[in-house]
C-alpha cells in the first residue's frame, strides 16, 4: 500500500494507545464495490460509481501501528460489537494468563541472564577489520588462522 497520502487529509488527529505503540484516527471512507480494486488502482479516488452517482461515505475508525500502517478498520456497528464483547475478551486473556507456567526455569534463567549479563562478547569477521559486537551469540575468542 502506498502511503504518501496516509492518513487522509480530512482525518482527525492521531491518538496514541499507550503503552502498546498503536494509534487510531477517524476519517470518512468511501463505501466501495469489491470489484473496484481488481479494475482500477487503489490509489485512485473513486468519485462516481458506474451509474454516475456519487459514492456514499461512512465514518470509520482506523487502528494503526507505530508507522501508521493500518491494522484494522471499524465502522460504527463493528465498534459497538467490540465494545459489547470487551468483558469476554478480558476474561479470555485472564484465562490464558492463568494457563501460563510462570515457574519455567529456563525462562527465568534466560531473563536473569539478559538482565545481569552486561558484558558484550565479540567475534571477528574475516574480511572486515575491527570487532563487531553481539550479545552472546559468539564466544569472545578470535578465529584460528587457516594454514
Amino acid at each position: 500500500m502506498r502511503r504518501f497520502n496516509w492518513p487522509p487529509q480530512e482525518a482527525s488527529a492521531i491518538h496514541p494507545i499507550e503503552p502498546y505503540g498503536k494509534q487510531f484516527f477517524i476519517f470518512n471512507a468511501f463505501k466501495r464495490d469489491p470489484n473496484f480494486d481488481s479494475e482500477v488502482s487503489n490509489t485512485v479516488k473513486p468519485l462516481l460509481n458506474p451509474n454516475n452517482e456519487k459514492i456514499p461515505s461512512e465514518t470509520v475508525l482506523c487502528v494503526c501501528d507505530f508507522a501508521k500502517r493500518p491494522l484494522m478498520f471499524l465502522n460504527y456497528l463493528d465498534f459497538k460489537i467490540l465494545q459489547a464483547s470487551m468483558d469476554k475478551i478480558k476474561e479470555g486473556f485472564k484465562k490464558m494468563e492463568e494457563k501460563l507456567d510462570k515457574t519455567n526455569y529456563l525462562d527465568t534463567k534466560f531473563g536473569l541472564m539478559l538482565k545481569y549479563n552486561l558484558n558484550k562478547t565479540y567475534g571477528m569477521q574475516r574480511v572486515k577489520k575491527g570487532e563487531h559486537n553481539s550479545w552472546g551469540m559468539k564466544k569472545g575468542v578470535f578465529r584460528s588462522r587457516k594454514t
